[in-house]
């Protein structure tokens, strides 16, 4: 895969998070929406965002309170 169809998968990631805040997230329903393992999907957020999909969850959840 290219670097730029995971910023793809990233960006449609953080649009499923931000749509989805004030409701339980996991990251199995995040990956559902891209073809990667959990593993695989972790390590390519955090590489884009510089966080692990948690703890982006928990400030982006922190910041709107």
């Amino acid at each position: 895969m290219s670097g730029n169809s995971h910023f793809n998968m990233v960006s449609e990631a953080v649009s499923y998070i931000e749509d989805h805040l004030h409701e339980p997230i996991n990251v199995q329903a995040i990956c559902a929406l891209v073809p990667l393992s959990s593993w695989q999907f972790q390590r390519i957020f955090r590489a884009y965002v510089g966080d692990s999909v948690g703890n982006y969850i928990r400030g982006r959840r922190l910041s709107t309170a």
